[in-house]
């Protein structure tokens, strides 16, 4: 969702990232009245990187990286060879679909690979670990 700065204003942009693949159109990029922008692939990141709260960062049908950060977080890669960083915290890995690498960082973390021939690091921590099917 985009704010326009004290309007209240809003624009939502939904399912830009899974359907841009599926139909072939793209945002190549957001430009702001102070002349910056962001690009498409820097959106991209912004989306599939968590903060310091807990939280759910889902990726996409495609091969993504997302990042936890702090917080004890959910990861969710989807399709793709994605690869999926919890950082600290009790964070869930889930690869799903594809060649995964999960890393489970500081604490104590459950990951699991779903589909496909996946990597999983548990990182300091008592973590539970499933390999899935692969």
């Amino acid at each position: 969702m985009i704010q326009i700065k004290d309007s209240g204003e809003t624009l939502r942009v939904s399912s830009h990232f899974n359907t841009s693949v599926l139909y072939g159109y793209n945002i190549d990029q957001i430009q702001f009245a102070d002349g910056s922008a962001l690009t498409n692939e820097q959106i991209r990141t912004a989306l599939l990187t968590g903060t310091e709260v807990d939280e759910t960062v889902t990726g996409y049908e495609s091969a993504d990286s997302l990042f936890g950060l702090s917080g004890n977080d959910t990861l969710n890669g989807r399709a793709g060879d994605d690869i999926l960083d919890g950082g600290d915290g009790r964070d869930t890995l889930n690869g799903e679909d594809g060649n995964d690498t999960l890393l489970g960082g500081a604490g104590n973390d459950s990951l699991t690979g779903g589909y496909g021939n996946d990597t999983l690091d548990g990182g300091s921590g008592n973590d539970s670990l499933d390999g899935g099917y692969g």
